[in-house]
């Protein structure tokens, strides 16, 4: 006959050991959680700068890449150091951004009215984008902050009148006298599909298989804080 035994731990008290190891897990644990988080959103943010480089979605002054952030818990800072069961978020601060990582088709509010997209011209004019209305003379402009100029308003106030010309294919363009020459502001379609250029998904999975060695190196840190062999 022989015997095989298992000798996981030669101590006096495994209780004991054990129990001095729960802080060095749960620091292990949420640190390496922490790390894999921050690695995953600037995997994300990478792609932004990379798939958005000449895009005109990048608005000027504005980096694009900033409205994608990691939220963990336990938060840096919070009122928890650690915890057993630490998490992270990969979202987007706009509440449109998603768009860009899941692909989709976007048409204007009112049914049957078409998409003005800004082009080249429109944008050296600043007439990419809405604004707000400004006007210290209405009284009621409380109520009406939450409207906003169509882009096509904007261009016959900036150049007193517009006209539609036809496209080779059979579009239309909103044309504007710019000082004796006619320029093209904007290409009017009924729906626009944006194309998948974010995968979150992707850089999720790849932070994950990050988090044994990240927690290897962190709890064995976090033991030698502690003082535990």
């Amino acid at each position: 006959m022989r015997r095989f035994s298992l000798s996981l731990i030669d101590r006096d008290s495994p209780e004991d050991y054990f129990d001095r190891l729960k802080y060095p897990l749960g620091v292990g644990a949420t640190e390496a959680m922490r790390a894999a988080s921050r690695a995953a959103i600037e995997r994300v943010r990478n792609q932004v700068k990379r798939n958005f480089r000449n895009s005109p979605h990048r608005y000027k002054g504005q980096d694009f890449s900033k409205a994608f952030r990691v939220h963990m818990w336990p938060r840096p800072g919070g009122a928890f150091d650690w915890s057993y069961t630490p998490a992270a978020d990969l979202v987007a601060a706009s509440s449109w951004a998603h768009v860009f990582e899941e692909g989709a088709v976007i048409s204007a509010r009112s049914p049957g009215r078409p998409l003005a997209i800004p082009l080249q011209a429109a944008e050296d004019h600043g007439l990419a984008r809405s604004t707000r209305r400004r006007n210290a003379d209405d009284i009621l402009e409380p109520w009406k902050l939450h409207q906003k100029h169509s882009l096509t308003d904007l261009a016959r106030e900036r150049f007193g009148m517009t006209w539609l010309a036809d496209t080779p294919d059979g579009g239309k363009l909103v044309m504007a006298d710019d000082g004796g020459r006619d320029i093209a502001l904007f290409k009017l379609q009924y729906a626009v599909r944006m194309p998948k250029l974010l995968n979150f998904y992707d850089a999720a999975k790849w932070a994950h298989r990050l988090l044994p060695a990240k927690f290897s190196a962190e709890f064995n840190k976090a033991k030698s804080r502690q003082g535990v062999s």
